[in-house]
């Protein structure tokens, strides 16, 4: 069998997991839910990051880059 944990969250934390659980999620089932889209959501930010970084980077040194055109 799982091994399985008991936390102690707030009644108005347990009620808006119930909102966004589906019918027969577990609690268990919202959390891992709610953690999967916290990493998507961290993942594109930090590719949103990156992106910034390097348009930066061509912007400022041009001369470090071909233009895909010119090949």
């Amino acid at each position: 069998m799982t091994e399985v944990s008991s936390i102690q969250i707030r009644p108005e934390t347990k009620e808006a997991l119930k909102k966004i659980g589906k019918m027969g999620d577990t609690y268990n089932d919202v959390i891992d839910q709610l953690i999967e889209e916290h990493l998507i959501h961290k993942s594109k930010l930090q590719l949103d990051g990156d992106i910034r970084q390097w348009k930066k980077n061509i912007k400022e040194h041009p001369e470090r880059f071909v233009n895909i055109d010119e090949l």
